[in-house]
């Protein structure tokens, strides 16, 4: 005599099959390269240790240099932006 299933589980069942699909085609769309930036890294000739080491340099200095105005800013708008809020300086 087969055994008959419930139901609920056989919705339980279709519902798991329906998101392991849907899992699956979320996975491939998001691995998917949709900006074509692997052409571009394709296309781009190839470096040395030397360029290499100097871009990387380059890349340091510019956020260190972006590292400090950012804190400039910051400071300067917390000394002198606080005192004159709050006298009502404007």
């Amino acid at each position: 005599m087969p055994r008959r299933r419930s139901s609920a589980y056989q919705a339980a069942e279709t519902t798991l099959k329906y998101a392991n699909w849907a899992g699956n085609r979320l996975f491939n769309w998001a691995s998917t390269d949709h900006s074509g930036l692997g052409r571009v890294f394709d296309a781009m000739p190839h470096q040395g240790l030397i360029e290499g080491l100097v871009n990387l340099i380059v890349q340091i200095i510019v956020s260190l240099i972006s590292i400090l105005f950012g804190a400039i800013l910051v400071f300067v708008m917390v000394a002198y932006g606080v005192p004159f809020l709050l006298t009502g300086g404007f």
